[in-house]
């Protein structure tokens, strides 16, 4: 399946399938060079499938390797830019990004920083990155003060969703990634909702099923909103706690057993506040437990407010979050969909969890 996303600089194809990788015509884009920007794993699971396709086309460069959330930073990015310069890489190069959001972002960044921009194909190797992290053109690399502070908005030539990738992926993987399917379906999607409450058993095949619907969810919100300024900021929902609980725990809770908790807590504030409805607490609640979600973390205290504070989403000493009012539904408040959230609001829910 062909999902066409787009760009106020260009449009681009999401290819979504099994096998797409094998198929895709890297010859057509006449590179003068391939670079290939990936998580080890992933490349050794398709190392043989690379081999055959890059041989056939222009030189392939380099593998690089990213090894996980601690190289998303400035210094393995400029480590990369420095490489590439040493080899020669001119501006006619594609860089091939095969891996998850941490291999999605850095290959992203360096790829819209290189030479004032190169070409860049991703290749989503996780459910997170198939659904969410590859669609959109964001990237961003992290400082000791926070999460994401560095990044560009930098669409894909391509992005190569194949799904072959999935069935390598331990249970722990394909729940980080149900996760935003999840989000889709509570913020966008009252179809998608019913469709995973329907499911007795979120086996691999019925979440395969749902990814196209997810990356048009995607699509279409980053259409109508490209840079941020107004519907977009709703695909944030749950992130804002989902990072400082990444943070406060070293990364021992993954992103998508975060956003999970993030969701969670984030619709505390949205009923303290009367904008949602108690019972939807309730279904989330239910849905999470049957996808294997835990609730809550030991570490969600009142420490977790000053990683809040740190979220760059923040303005003006507020903690911004967004929320739905109804499943499948958010409304803007005085043409914003953003929630200004003071410290005391997340003291009163994290002092009364329920």
């Amino acid at each position: 399946m062909r999902i066409q996303a787009y760009s106020l600089s260009h449009n681009y194809n999401i290819t979504v399938g099994q096998g797409v990788l094998e198929v895709f015509p890297f010859e057509k884009l006449l590179a003068s060079h391939f670079v290939i920007i990936a998580d080890p794993v992933a490349y050794q699971f398709s190392k043989k499938l690379l081999l055959r396709k890059f041989g056939d086309v222009a030189h392939m460069r380099n593998v690089i390797f990213v090894h996980g959330e601690g190289d998303k930073r400035p210094e393995k990015v400029l480590a990369i830019a420095h490489l590439l310069a040493r080899k020669g890489v001119d501006r006619n190069a594609v860089i091939v990004g095969i891996g998850g959001g941490v291999v999605g972002d850095v290959s992203g960044f360096v790829a819209s920083i290189y030479k004032r921009g190169v070409r860049l194909i991703h290749v989503p190797t996780t459910l997170l990155a198939q659904v969410d992290s590859s669609i959109g053109g964001k990237n961003g690399v992290n400082l000791a003060e926070g999460k994401n502070l560095l990044g560009t908005i930098f669409p894909p030539t391509a992005v190569i969703a194949d799904t072959m990738f999935l069935s390598q992926l331990p249970a722990k993987e394909l729940r980080s990634g149900l996760s935003e399917i999840i989000k889709y379906a509570l913020m966008f999607d009252r179809g998608l909702w019913k469709q995973l409450n329907n499911a007795d058993d979120l086996t691999l095949s019925q979440i395969l099923s749902m990814i196209p619907r997810a990356i048009k969810i995607k699509v279409t919100v980053v259409k109508k909103d490209e840079h941020e300024r107004g519907e977009r900021a709703l695909l944030n929902y749950g992130h804002t706690v989902g990072h400082a609980i990444e943070a406060i725990t070293g990364g021992a809770v993954n992103h998508g057993a975060a956003v999970a908790i993030g969701m969670r807590y984030e619709l505390m504030y949205a009923i303290q506040k009367h904008i949602a409805p108690p019972s939807i607490l309730a279904a989330l609640d239910d849905l999470l437990i049957k996808c294997g979600y835990q609730l809550t973390h030991p570490r969600m205290n009142m420490r977790l407010i000053a990683y809040m504070q740190r979220d760059k989403k923040n303005t003006k000493g507020n903690i911004c979050i967004v929320v739905p009012s109804e499943i499948g539904r958010s409304k803007s408040v005085n043409g914003s969909y953003v929630q200004f959230t003071k410290a005391r609001d997340w003291k009163s829910i994290l002092s009364n969890d329920v």
